[in-house]
Order: structure tokens, then C-alpha cells, then sequence
């Protein structure tokens, strides 16, 4: 069986169990209390763990060589440990081609410490206190020769949580988890953190597709007024298939379905997407839709196909609403727009393929 007593990351953090960090530990010796010695080589420190993972720094500071009590010593990437039956440690100090000794007086142990200490839902201090909120505490460990330490301890507690929300955004969304989605729906995701505290999110999520549509413009991808589509027959059709809501954008001018130059009178604006907003009146620089003029930015959707002025060539229905379902859908809307020269005078039904 395989567990981590002590570390997690490359690093240098005194702390109890996984929320310690090493740079690159070589050496190990254990002593007869159970304390665990560590040569912390890239940290050039030596490190100690007691039995019940409290990690401290025993001696050493910075990459040096001095002689001194616990950090006011130096060492160049100490590579090895050992103790012997006294306590005494002694240190392989690579760098500095030097065998250093580090005495221990019997049954000494350190008199204050202080540990930092990021955990999830609880904290277990090594004397057996269990602390669950977040607090700087104190705390006496007493040993067997009566040689008490005290410990200070800042305690940071993160606890595992599940929350919903929901959100509506322009064609994607970002989880915190880094997940990325551009499509309407219910989602979860797992948002892990650095104690394994994680939190599960669910996800309302609605996504608007907007689509820009300039009849004077350049045959675009629609994802700006930069790049907008030159007819709005092409925006419908990408609203349609897409099961998002969309919002349709049409600049100022004169939309005719199927074209001007067509002859077909059966050619009409068909919306199949029950969640669309056809919206009209830009001038092509708005950035929402708010600030539109409709009186000054006239949007006209035509029926004159054919021969200018001769009724009997134009469409019959200049816009079919036909969603897919029983209805339209809680955003489906029509405004800034105005409808002119359709004529239904035929005696044919529609029949349309959804």
C-alpha cells in the first residue's frame, strides 16, 4: 500500500501532510521517535516530518555554507542524511564537499512552531484537536520527556459543495473548470482545487447565437457588422438550424426573400426556429439593441419580386412562421421591421418540409 506522507508539489511550504512542499528531496533517515529527516536538496534545507506528518525546517536557510543554529545554517544541496543513536543528524552537503552535523540536546523538541495549513472540511492537529473553520489557532503537543511544543496554526479550510446557477451568454460559455459549451442546456462540471476540496456546478445555461445581416455588406460569416451576410434569407437559415435562441440583427435597407431578381412567388422568409428575434432598425454600428433608431434606420422586409411595381409577380407570404413544436418559444420576437408588398392571391395550400 502506497500513501504520501508528507509533499505534493515542487516548492517550499512547512506544513502538515500534502499541503507541504519539497525541491527535489534525496535522502531520508528516521529516528527512533519516528521523526522522519529529509534532505531537501534544491531547498538546501533539512527538513523534518514528525509520525504524525508535521513538516518543519530543522536546519538551513539559503545556498551557502555557514555554521549556525537551525535556519541561520546554510547548505548547498544537501544530498543525504542519517542519524545516529544520540539524535545527532548528519548531512551529506553535496556542494560545499562537507559532512555537516546537527545536534539534538536529549529529549528536546522544538518549542514553537508554526504551520500554514490549506485543507478541505477539517484539520486534525497533531496532539488529536480537530479544528473545521477557517482561524489561527495554538496548540500543545507534549512528548515523553516532558519537553512540550507549541504550535501555532493558520488554518485555511475549503469545504467540498454543490451550487446551481444559470447563465445566458453570446455563443460560448467557459466553466470555471475550463470547459468550454455553445449550446442551450443543463450541465455539470467538477471544479477541483489544490486539497481535493472539489465543488460540483450545475449549469442553466441558455446560449444566443447573433447573427449580423447588412444588405449593402460583404457575404460574411454574420458574427459581426465587420463580417455581416449580405441576405437575410442565409441568417434564417443558420437560426434554423442551430436549437439555440438566436438574435437575427438586419441593418437598415430593403430585404427581398429569395432576392429581387426572383421569379418564384412560392420564395418566402421561413423561421422554423421557435426561439428566434428578428430584429430590425440598426444603422450597423449598434452594440446593443437599445440603441437602435427604427424611424431613422428603416428595415423593410419586401415582397416585390419580379417587375418592380406589378403585384401579380410578387411572393405570396413575405414571412412564414412555422416552428418546429406546437408554438413559438418564450423569446421569439419581431420588432424594428416593416412588411410591404406580399400577395396572397393564390389558391394553392403551403406544404413545408421541417
Amino acid at each position: 500500500m502506497v500513501s504520501t506522507l508528507a509533499g505534493s508539489a515542487s516548492g517550499y511550504t512547512d506544513g502538515t501532510g500534502t499541503s507541504a512542499k519539497f525541491a527535489y528531496p534525496s535522502g531520508v533517515a528516521v529516528d527512533g521517535a519516528g521523526n522522519v529527516y529529509v534532505a531537501d536538496g534544491s531547498n538546501h534545507r533539512i527538513r523534518k516530518i514528525t509520525a504524525s506528518g508535521v513538516v518543519s525546517t530543522l536546519a538551513g536557510s539559503a545556498y551557502g555554507y555557514t555554521d549556525g543554529t537551525g535556519t541561520s545554517a546554510k547548505f548547498k544541496n544537501p544530498y543525504g542524511v542519517a542519524v545516529d543513536g544520540a539524535g545527532n543528524v548528519y548531512v551529506g552537503d553535496y556542494n560545499n564537499h562537507s559532512i555537516r552535523k546537527i545536534t539534538l540536546s536529549a529529549g528536546s523538541a522544538e518549542t514553537t512552531e508554526t504551520i500554514t495549513a490549506n485543507v478541505c472540511d477539517s484539520y486534525t492537529s497533531p496532539s488529536g484537536k480537530t479544528w473545521t473553520t477557517s482561524n489561527t489557532y495554538s496548540d500543545t503537543i507534549p512528548n515523553t520527556a516532558g519537553c512540550d511544543s507549541v504550535i501555532t496554526v493558520n488554518l485555511t479550510v475549503r469545504y467540498k459543495s454543490s451550487f446551481s446557477f444559470a447563465e445566458t451568454v453570446y455563443e460560448t460559455f467557459t466553466s470555471p473548470s475550463g470547459k468550454t459549451w455553445t449550446n442551450s442546456g443543463t450541465y455539470l462540471d467538477t471544479i477541483p482545487n489544490d486539497v481535493n476540496c472539489d465543488s460540483i456546478i450545475t449549469v442553466d445555461l441558455t446560449v444566443i447565437n447573433k447573427l449580423f445581416v447588412d444588405t449593402d455588406g460583404s457575404s460574411g460569416t454574420g458574427k459581426s457588422w465587420g463580417t455581416s451576410m449580405k441576405t437575410l434569407d442565409d441568417a434564417i437559415k443558420v437560426a434554423n438550424a442551430t436549437g439555440n435562441h438566436a438574435e437575427i440583427w438586419v441593418r437598415k435597407g430593403m430585404y427581398y426573400p429569395g432576392g429581387q431578381s426572383s421569379s418564384n412567388r412560392d420564395s418566402a422568409f421561413l423561421i422554423t426556429n421557435p426561439n428566434v428575434e428578428l430584429l430590425g432598425g440598426f444603422s450597423g454600428t449598434e452594440t446593443e439593441p437599445g440603441q437602435r433608431n427604427q424611424t431613422a434606420n428603416p428595415t423593410i422586409l419586401c415582397g416585390d419580386i419580379g417587375t418592380t411595381n406589378d403585384s401579380s409577380d410578387n411572393v405570396y407570404h413575405v414571412l412564414i412562421i412555422a416552428p418546429n413544436g406546437s408554438d413559438i418559444g418564450p423569446n421569439f420576437k419581431l420588432d424594428g421591421l416593416t412588411f410591404k408588398n406580399g400577395n396572397a392571391d393564390g389558391s394553392t395550400k403551403i406544404h413545408l418540409r421541417k
